[in-house]
C-alpha cells in the first residue's frame, strides 16, 4: 500500500503541479484512512465501501 501512496504522491507533484504542502496533506489523509480501515473496520482499505463507513 505504501508503494501506491508514494506513486500517487509523485504523480500529484509532477503531473498535477500541486504544492508540496497540499500533496503532504493528501497523503497524510490517505495514510490515516488506511490506518482507520485496518484498525477500526478490520478491512483492507481498498475493499472498503460506503456502507461500511456509514456504520461507523
Amino acid at each position: 500500500m505504501i508503494a501506491l501512496i508514494d506513486r500517487y504522491q509523485k504523480e500529484l507533484l509532477k503531473v498535477n503541479g500541486f504544492a508540496a504542502s497540499t500533496v503532504e496533506t493528501y497523503t497524510i489523509s490517505i495514510k490515516a484512512f488506511c490506518s482507520f480501515a485496518g484498525n477500526q473496520l478490520e478491512m483492507n482499505p481498498v475493499k472498503v465501501k460506503g456502507p461500511q463507513l456509514l456504520k461507523q
